[in-house]
């Protein structure tokens, strides 16, 4: 079962982030138009500055209301303050810009600074009154003071890079079961009853591993086209389970078994051309990586579902039996196939009647299976049969040619569980679908609780 090293990764609070308001950057230089443009550049900068400075001060005067408002407060104020971050940055670049003109034309300028700019210098000691002299004695001037040090001038300040957040983990109360080295969540299931299972002993990776990337523009097409989420996961009751994720998304959040699992995802699905591999009665035909010690007779390894030329990766169970990812290449000819048999036996941290379900990394709908414990996870109701599933309804139909003004193409879907600690049910899943012909869902977190 352990088919490479473990470890767990820790997780922190995210939050989407609204786009900056830009400021176009002029380039120095002594030209008679670009001088007469300076005293307007340093006019719209001010403002500027002065209305960042106004929402900072704000947004900090609001960290008690967020920190009193629970997680989805948090999340938001998160954003928003990664917001004005990036706003701070780009500003910066161009009053630097705008400087660097006005001096090129020897013209005069005057910024105002941004709140928080720099931090604020310690206050000096109070002057003391030098003792009194005693009587008789020559009275000695005071030294005068040195004259104050000319400001240093500003220098914009780079943009550093934000290391990539995942969603907050829930309170004890709601993280829900746990499972352990010795009691996984899920026992390895015989699959000696699986048709055409294929062995492959040497299964290299195609991805770094222990590096956030961003599978779309690994594995994905140029000149992507963001596409606009269901409408439940912008307006509806459950919009705010859904954050957007970090572009690199594969990576925060996840574990060192994800990492591993996932950089090994493409090149399986490789592995067999489409159709080599002979079909049975359903169309199924099963691709298992067995590192040297392992038999077939476990689903603790890496394993891939063709149906047809929809080809479908899913990930080992990881040290406590859960499942790590699944990423699938989903055609029309997958989804008219189906995906065979969905089990009605409940799954650890989804008893049957209860509020999570027997959640499907990859849907039924694509093709995939529904009886193999690497594609189920336990998925709140509302998410299962609610949002999620509004999303995968709106992939189906780009795979189909059903999606109005888009053309058709086939859609990667990657899913990925993000797990606190032991425990059995994900927090969050990281979600993200690109299509081959520029057709794009960016990375998404969906909270699962």
């Amino acid at each position: 079962m352990r088919w490479y090293h473990k470890s767990v990764a820790a997780a922190v609070i995210i939050g989407a982030a609204s786009v900056a308001p830009t400021v176009t950057a002029p380039t120095a230089s002594a030209d008679p138009i670009a001088c007469g443009l300076v005293t307007a550049q340093t006019a719209a900068v001010s403002a500027q500055v002065a209305s960042l400075n106004t929402r900072i001060l704000a947004h900090n005067a609001g960290a008690p209301a967020a920190m009193a408002g629970g997680t989805v407060a948090q999340i938001a104020y998160n954003g928003n303050a990664a917001a004005l971050a990036a706003e701070k940055a780009t500003l910066m670049a161009a009053i630097g810009a705008v400087e660097a003109q006005a001096l090129a034309c020897h013209t005069p300028t005057k910024i105002p600074e941004i709140v928080g700019n720099k931090a604020p210098s310690p206050k000096a000691p109070a002057p003391q009154a030098p003792p009194a002299a005693p009587q008789g004695a020559p009275q000695i001037a005071p030294r005068p003071a040195p004259p104050a040090p000319a400001p240093a001038p500003r220098v914009p300040s780079l943009a550093l890079p934000r290391s990539p957040l995942a969603p907050t983990p829930p309170p004890s109360t709601l993280a829900g079961p746990t499972a352990s080295l010795s009691h996984p969540a899920q026992p390895a299931i015989d699959t000696s009853g699986l048709t055409n299972v294929v062995p492959v002993q040497d299964l290299p990776g195609a991805a770094p591993v222990n590096t956030a990337y961003n599978p779309a523009e690994m594995f994905g097409p140029h000149g992507l086209q963001p596409a606009s989420l269901p409408n439940s996961a912008i307006n509806g009751a459950n919009a705010f389970r859904w954050a957007v994720a970090p572009a690199n998304a594969v990576g925060p959040g996840m574990t060192h078994d994800q990492m591993i699992a996932l950089s090994f995802a493409h090149t399986a699905m490789d592995l067999f051309p489409a159709g080599s591999i002979p079909s049975n009665a359903r169309g199924d035909a099963y691709g298992l990586w067995l590192p040297p010690g392992l038999s077939a007779a476990t689903n603790s390894v890496p394993m891939v579902v063709y149906r047809g030329t929809t080809k479908i990766y899913a990930g080992p169970l990881d040290m406590f039996g859960r499942p790590t990812a699944v990423v699938a290449y989903v055609t029309p000819d997958g989804i008219k196939q189906g995906g065979g048999t969905v089990s009605e036996v409940p799954i650890p941290g989804a008893p049957k009647g209860g509020k999570y379900h027997k959640g499907h990394l990859c849907p039924n709908a694509f093709g995939c299976p529904g009886n193999i414990a690497q594609f189920l996870s336990p998925e709140l109701q509302t998410i299962n049969t609610g949002t999620g599933a509004q999303l995968e309804k709106l992939v189906r139909e780009v795979v189909m040619g059903h999606a109005h003004g888009v053309p058709q193409q086939n859609v990667t879907w990657w899913r990925v569980p993000l797990y606190d600690g032991n425990h059995i049910r994900p927090y969050a899943y990281m979600v993200t679908a690109y299509g081959d012909k520029g057709w794009y869902i960016a990375p998404h977190y969906i909270q699962n609780y």
